[in-house]
């Protein structure tokens, strides 16, 4: 019997969206699809079976555009036109795109040939204007963030703190991204959050399109738990009978991550008594009554997941996410997270027994609730938190539910 096609698209395959995508795309290889992953050319290793890179066309248009200059000819690239208006305004954003891509992915025929086109994270990936034309293949639609949804920021708060300087453009990209995505009828939005469903249902451009809610999965086998991990505490230089704290972020000056928050709230702290891990692209500078060890990269798996069990609490004082990895890696391995009550943490941190939730931005609030784990006001059962990451987060759920969809689609 033939298997579904799925074809998976995501622009990158690492950071938290490339790598929940790739996780998915992975797992689903194991069932009865003939899943493909489609992703953007980059020096890594070829790790999967049924991996696709492909190439910008920037070197191709610029060789023609050479050409035609001889001739007097000119081509204009609308997007990188598009680029240079976006790049001139002045803005304080984490993340900003346009709907625009000269990677041609309606062209391939690898996508060309799905029974279903599955979207992650693509933007400056996927041209709007002529993707949702020319795929004929129904499309479903996994928001790791608010862009699709948006102009050309990626979180709410971006796109409010730079209304004035750039609203009217951004209004612009909205209404374009609007009528480039309306051609298409047969577009499924999966959120990972009611949050993010909640947001995605009450905008102009997805709330005509169904929504459907199927969190990220983990695989159990991969989360086991580590022997000695007190000795290795040691051989990294944290204090041995020191409670220890572990925050990671790709990059820790991301202000949507809000280590900001986190430093001013640990000024405050001043017991000696305290281990600190961090892990991200920069290090930062803490305080000197704090045992910190920094680490700029750890691959996913037994590394990452032993700094985890080290901790005894995740802290993630993000203002703004979906449904961060690291929760979901955390609970995995039986450690309780802390932070704030916004996003898809809300749902899942339960006050006292999967973590700590603050209910304001508060970085006073921070660190009393910080203080207040130092002094063992909490007592966190790691068979609890595990068990609630198995029944809410086990691949083999995510899986089965999106196995239902794509049935659900094809018939």
């Amino acid at each position: 019997m033939k298997k579904n096609r799925v074809v998976t698209i995501s622009k990158f395959k690492s950071g938290g969206a490339g790598i929940a995508a790739f996780r998915l795309h992975n797992a689903l290889a194991k069932t009865n699809y003939d899943n493909v992953f489609v992703t953007s050319y980059i020096k890594e290793g070829r790790d999967s079976i049924n991996l696709i890179y492909l190439k910008n066309n920037n070197k191709i248009k610029r060789i023609l555009k050479r050409i035609l200059k001889k001739v007097n000819v000119n081509l204009i690239d609308r997007y990188l036109k598009q680029k240079k208006i976006l790049e001139s305004y002045r803005t304080d954003c984490e993340i900003k795109s346009l709907p625009y891509s000269n990677y041609e992915l309606e062209k391939n025929e690898i996508i060309k040939n799905a029974d279903i086109v599955h979207l992650h994270w693509v933007a400056e990936f996927v041209n709007y204007k002529y993707f949702f034309k020319k795929t004929k293949q129904p499309i479903v639609w996994t928001l790791h963030d608010m862009n699709p949804f948006q102009g050309v920021f990626h979180y709410k708060k971006d796109e409010l703190k730079n209304k004035k300087s750039i609203g009217f453009f951004d209004d612009q990209i909205k209404k374009k991204k609007r009528n480039y995505i309306h051609i298409k009828k047969n577009i499924h939005i999966v959120c990972l959050s009611k949050w993010m469903m909640e947001e995605s249902k009450k905008s102009e451009i997805f709330g005509i399109y169904p929504h459907y809610l199927i969190p990220n999965g983990l695989e159990k086998s991969k989360y086991s738990e580590i022997d000695n991990i007190n000795k290795r505490k040691k051989e990294i230089g944290l204090k041995a009978n020191s409670k220890t704290f572990l925050f990671i972020a790709q990059d820790l000056d991301n202000h949507r991550k809000g280590f900001h928050l986190l430093y001013e709230a640990l000024k405050k702290i001043t017991n000696d008594h305290v281990n600190i891990i961090t892990i991200g692209d920069n290090k930062p500078h803490l305080f000197e009554n704090f045992t910190h060890v920094h680490f700029s990269n750890l691959e996913q798996g037994c590394e990452i997941n032993e700094k985890y069990q080290m901790a005894d609490l995740v802290l993630l004082p993000s203002i703004e996410d979906n449904l961060p990895n690291v929760m979901l890696e955390s609970f995995f391995n039986g450690t309780p997270v802390l932070a704030f009550n916004t996003g898809g943490m809300k749902e899942h941190i339960k006050h006292g027994v999967t973590g700590v939730l603050i209910d304001c931005f508060d970085t006073l609030m921070l660190s009393k609730e910080i203080l207040n784990v130092l002094n063992n006001e909490y007592h966190f059962e790691k068979k609890i938190i595990k068990e609630y990451a198995l029944n809410h987060f086990d691949v083999n759920i995510q899986i089965n539910k999106y196995k239902d969809l794509y049935n659900k689609i094809l018939n």
